[in-house]
């Protein structure tokens, strides 16, 4: 027993853990406007398995141990300059202000409209090999909430992995874990022939794969055809500098639409791509002026585009137009890595209904979360789900209600 307790003793004292750490809190601001940037990646410059993301409010907490006080925190979000800060030279509490680096439209390169569809072409064909690899798993933070008549009605959040490959074959169909879940009542109140088409499937996973544009289906055979081509309008919107690199922003639309602003899928979007290495890093379909919109966002990791971000929103009024409905799912991925150590969570059935899993709620987790810092509920929300009663208690009850029901 001495033998053991020794070793326990030395292993503990050689851990990751048992190093003295340096925790750095900090909030990320616009600094053009008094704004937080929000799910803002902020990561180790030499080991971007190792990040965080920023809340609602622009904060995030990084613990970070002794091994790690001699690199360097990189703080990016697409659309803003990236910011490297030397973690020596950190106080534990910082502020960091990003600055968008969008250049005047009177900056651009003046394209012709062949140059502008052959960019766009040339992105399109090179996803395969810009995208994906292998095999590799990313781990991400899943919200998804309603709004019901101006009000909100439902949340569900989630810390989830998923297992996929290279983009070659967009029929492959992706492989999720559930880590942790969380939600509140169901106050949405709608009419059984609405209400079916917002529930009964796991919305995770078609998120993931229709609306990550550069792994979908549409997207990726869309323009195949060059006639494909002939039946859309294409726009040099302006230009991004990021790196040293030129990122080109690309506009589209079906011709028989005159009204750039109306909404219908892909009829109109727009995209970002990388002139360098023609990826795509942005992809618009729809209109988010208008209120309904699909968005996915890439960044590279080692040689491979991988995705950050989805986010899909729709609206729509019914019964004779006297109620609106409104919905937001989104994905932010921390982490992108070949494997997952430990246990990878509970398998998601993709036809079972996110509402109808048996999970168990962890208000400690959620509490002193270190990669999504926690923040209470924005005002209105807490106060329209609240309602009834305390949103935290809403979280515990619809939890123990699955474990009856099952």
């Amino acid at each position: 027993m001495k033998k053991l307790g020794c070793f326990l003793l030395i292993l503990l004292i050689f851990s990751p853990l048992a190093q003295s750490q340096k925790t750095i809190t900090g909030t990320i601001e616009n600094s053009e406007m008094d704004a937080p940037v929000e799910f803002a990646n902020v990561f180790l410059q030499s080991n971007q398995s190792r990040g965080v993301l920023s809340n609602q409010e622009g904060k995030f907490s990084f613990r970070l141990y002794a091994n790690e006080l001699q690199d360097t925190l990189v703080i990016s979000r697409l659309g803003y300059s990236t910011i490297f800060l030397p973690i020596e030279e950190l106080e534990e509490e910082i502020v960091v202000q990003l600055k968008e680096n969008i250049f005047s439209l009177d900056a651009i390169t003046v394209l012709s409209k062949d140059g502008i569809v052959d960019i766009f072409k040339r992105a399109v064909n090179k996803i395969p090999s810009n995208y994906g690899s292998s095999k590799y798993f990313l781990k991400g933070f899943y919200q998804d909430y309603t709004i019901s008549d101006g009000a909100y009605a439902e949340l569900i959040e989630c810390f989830i992995n998923i297992k996929d490959k290279t983009y070659s074959n967009p029929k492959y169909k992706s492989k999720m874990w559930l880590k942790e879940m969380r939600r509140s009542d169901d106050q949405k109140n709608l009419p059984p022939r609405i209400e079916k088409f917002v529930t009964g499937r796991n919305s995770i996973y078609p998120l993931y794969e229709l609306w990550n544009s550069t792994r979908s289906r549409r997207f990726h055979f869309f323009f195949k055809p060059a006639s494909m081509y002939d039946k859309y309008a294409f726009y040099n919107l302006g230009e991004y500098s990021e790196n040293g690199d030129t990122l080109l922003k690309i506009g589209y639309q079906m011709k028989q639409f005159s009204d750039r602003t109306e909404n219908n899928g892909f009829a109109t979007g727009e995209v970002i791509i990388r002139k360098s290495d023609s990826a795509f890093l942005k992809v618009t379909s729809g209109d988010p002026s208008a209120g309904s919109y699909k968005i996915s966002t890439y960044h590279k990791v080692g040689n491979k585009y991988y995705p950050r971000s989805i986010e899909w929103f729709s609206q729509f009024k019914y019964n004779q137009k006297t109620r609106t409905f409104a919905r937001k799912s989104a994905l932010y991925f921390f982490d992108t890595t070949d494997k997952i150590a430990g246990n990878k969570g509970k398998r998601m059935n993709r036809e079972k209904d996110l509402r109808d899993f048996n999970y168990t709620y962890k208000e400690a987790f959620w509490r002193n979360n270190e990669v999504l810092l926690n923040v209470d509920a924005p005002k209105a929300l807490s106060s329209d789900l609240g309602r009834t009663k305390d949103l935290s208690k809403q979280f515990e009850e619809n939890q123990r209600k699955r474990k009856k029901i099952e």
